[in-house]
């Protein structure tokens, strides 16, 4: 039989050690000790750090795992550097200060008690690792079961867990640190399961720089709560499976289901990610907003307005910023790589007078949701939201974006933006690329009792192979921007193109005010001409390329004669673009003028051209009978020659008839008013003959240039 070093042992040191030379000669796996009831329940540091590393494997050499029950371990249980030959497993202990840097185990577990502190940097564990909280599963007395709680600080930097590494339940009080790091394990590399989930708690910074994780990293329904600026830090990190920031999934053995809450920035900057990045239901805190619950030092130059920093992180499968999802501070996605979708469905992104989703330069391969979710009950289902901006500027979006259900807030320091604010609340798409389909409805405002949100909606020089729309999401905007924007089609686009045109002029159009021609923007108006002319309505191409000629004439600051030609332009042929209108006032003109023509007194205005060379006495009576409408279209139609301008004529204007009106009125002043008229009606006559020509040719002209292009041309 075995001899132990120690001259005396305690009492609950002797029933261990009598329970391990029984095993070695039962032969039997695992031993369990319970110090219920003991008089001393303690054991001494020492006397295990020799059990485990030596005297277990001398005296029982099949024996696997020690279970420890309810016991007090005293001083500091020191086994760095030594070789473990069994798995240690503290049930409801209370232990000190647990040192376990370079040393070798098959495996470690403390279930629910208390622990000073645990050091296993450069461990190497060939099984899993586990501070937990106990399960049914356990089986363990309901005396022991509950959450371990870890006093000062967690350290596994450098260590190797071929298992899993299990603090689901955990609490981590992270007290007496300076540097305000609750979990310390830059450079783990685990090749099971890293579960920090399941009501895991953390009361300072959960430290996991440049970790491999060769499956999941699960910290579902876990509490984060930083002591200066990062509750999560997971820089470079390499995690083969998913990262779970979201509230506890289905499949947990825990009872108790709650969402996952983070006071202080998550940064997972550069990592890379092969399964999901799944932040759904989960409770962001940027650090700037936390008030009392964070202690920012003075001399910090992080930006602390992020409550999640993943910059150029690459997700092989979805994120979800979905269901319940709540970041009080920035979002950001900088130069991030998505290789399917981008859920923000029932989201809330929420920081103020500022940019709330920041996705600059992302490609999602994927497509990109702004709707109402999906993982909820029906009857819980809320739109996303947003209290700030949205940037996808730079984004490439492979199938698409739909934004589906999208409110925005607008709110600057908690009250709505006033009539000088515009809150910098929107969405911002510009020099976006998307090769699906932007679907744009369902896009709303928030309104309070005295004031509505300002959206601005920017997609300057984005572009879209397929733009689906409705009028009411584009009418919520207060600024919008859709220069240098292209699309190739809309859907279910119809030839009526007057609210189209209503919305453009809201926005780039200012009646009555003059603006610099340098800053009028035709694009939007020439491009939505383009779609509905290769959709076949050529009609409704016409009418936006005429609407846009007239809205520059508005607002184009020219001057006065330019101002007037280009109104002359647009109602005799459009601008070019309708040169048959030309033909229609020549018509209104044969009208009028042969009707005044009619109605002209016989022999006063109209005569004979050889009348001007004889007397009235002698005034011999033309070879051709005098047609008035004949007449007006001779006058009016330039190269036509009806023989009607060649035996008539059309006195030229003179004073002599007022003054004749004038004179023959002074026997009799009565018949003044009516001697008057005629002489008005008489120099109507002649001014509608002298200046038909000029219409006439003026008219014919337009026509030629319109039709020739020479006006859209110019």
């Amino acid at each position: 039989m075995a001899v132990h070093p120690f001259s005396m042992l305690r009492p609950i040191e002797d029933r261990i050690w009598f329970e391990v030379a029984r095993a070695g000669a039962t032969q039997a796996r695992a031993v369990e000790v319970d110090a219920a009831g003991s008089a001393d329940p303690t054991v001494r540091g020492d006397f295990l750090a020799w059990l485990l590393a030596e005297g277990a494997s001398k005296a029982a050499p099949l024996l696997a795992q020690l279970t420890l029950l309810g016991a007090t371990i005293e001083e500091s249980l020191d086994l760095r550097g030594l070789r473990l030959t069994l798995t240690p497993r503290f049930v409801g202990c209370t232990l000190p200060v647990v040192e376990l840097r370079d040393a070798n185990a098959i495996g470690f577990e403390i279930l629910a008690g208390t622990v000073s502190s645990v050091a296993a940097d450069r461990l190497t564990a060939t099984g899993a690792l586990a501070i937990r909280a106990t399960t049914e599963r356990d089986r363990v007395p309901k005396d022991y079961r509950g959450a371990p709680v870890i006093e000062c600080q967690l350290r596994f930097s450098g260590a190797m867990i071929r298992g899993n590494l299990d603090l689901r339940g955990c609490n981590i009080r992270g007290e007496g640190q300076d540097d305000g790091v609750a979990l310390f394990a830059d450079g783990l590399n685990v090749r099971g399961n890293a579960l920090l989930s399941d009501r895991f708690k953390a009361r300072g910074e959960v430290r996991l720089g440049g970790c491999q994780f060769e499956r999941n990293l699960d910290l579902s329904g876990a509490k984060l709560q930083a002591r200066q600026a990062y509750s999560l830090f997971a820089k470079g990190s390499q995690i083969s499976g998913s990262l779970y920031l979201c509230r506890t999934k289905a499949w947990s053995i825990y009872p108790k289901r709650t969402g996952f809450r983070s006071l202080g920035m998550v940064t997972v900057e550069g990592a890379r990610i092969d399964g999901d990045f799944d932040c759904s239901g989960g409770f962001f805190l940027a650090p700037e907003l936390a008030g009392r619950w964070i202690s920012i030092p003075d001399e910090s130059d992080d930006d602390l307005s992020f409550a999640i920093n993943a910059a150029g992180v690459v997700v092989r499968r979805d994120v979800l910023l979905c269901d319940g999802f709540w970041a009080k501070g920035k979002v950001c996605l900088i130069n991030s790589r998505i290789d399917s979708d981008l859920q923000c469905g029932g989201g809330y992104f929420d920081y103020a007078a500022s940019t709330a989703l920041e996705c600059d330069g992302v490609v999602v391969a994927g497509t990109t949701f702004f709707d109402k979710g999906s993982d909820l009950p029906a009857a819980t289902h809320r739109c996303a939201r947003t209290n700030g901006s949205i940037d996808l500027i730079y984004g490439s979006f492979k199938q698409g974006v739909q934004i589906a259900a999208l409110e925005f807030i607008g709110t600057v320091g908690g009250a709505v933006a006033d009539d000088k604010d515009e809150g910098n609340c929107g969405i911002d798409l510009s020099f976006a690329s998307i090769s699906g389909k932007l679907l744009l409805k369902g896009v709303t405002k928030a309104e309070t009792e005295t004031k509505t949100a300002k959206i601005n909606l920017n997609l300057y020089q984005a572009k879209i192979d397929l733009l689906e729309d409705e009028e009411s999401s584009w009418k919520s905007a207060s600024f919008l921007n859709l220069t240098g924007c292209e699309y190739k089609a809309i859907k279910d686009l119809r030839p009526n193109v007057k609210e189209r045109l209503a919305l453009l002029d809201k926005h780039y159009v200012k009646r009555g005010e003059t603006m610099p021609m340098q800053y009028f923007e035709p694009q939007p108006y020439l491009y939505l001409a383009d779609v509905m002319q290769q959709s076949g309505y050529d009609e409704a191409a016409t009418e936006i390329r005429i609407h846009l000629e007239d809205a520059h004439t508005d607002v184009g600051g020219f001057h006065r004669r330019q101002h007037f030609w280009r109104r002359v332009l647009s109602a005799t042929i459009a601008h070019g673009y309708e040169p048959r209108r030309a033909f229609r006032w020549l018509a209104v003109a044969i009208v009028v003028s042969a009707f005044v023509f009619a109605l002209a007194p016989d022999g006063e205005i109209i005569k004979a051209k050889d009348a001007q060379t004889t007397s009235s006495a002698s005034l011999s009576k033309p070879s051709l009978e005098f047609s008035p409408l004949v007449y007006a279209i001779d006058m009016l139609v330039p190269l036509v020659d009806l023989h009607q301008k060649s035996n008539y004529l059309v006195q030229p204007p003179t004073c002599q008839l007022w003054v004749e009106a004038w004179s023959n009125s002074k026997t009799d002043p009565q018949i003044l008013p009516v001697r008057l008229l005629a002489a008005l009606w008489k120099t109507i006559v002649r001014l509608i003959g002298v200046f038909d020509p000029f219409i006439g040719w003026t008219l014919t002209s337009l026509f030629a240039a319109g039709v020739t292009g020479l006006v859209r041309r110019a």
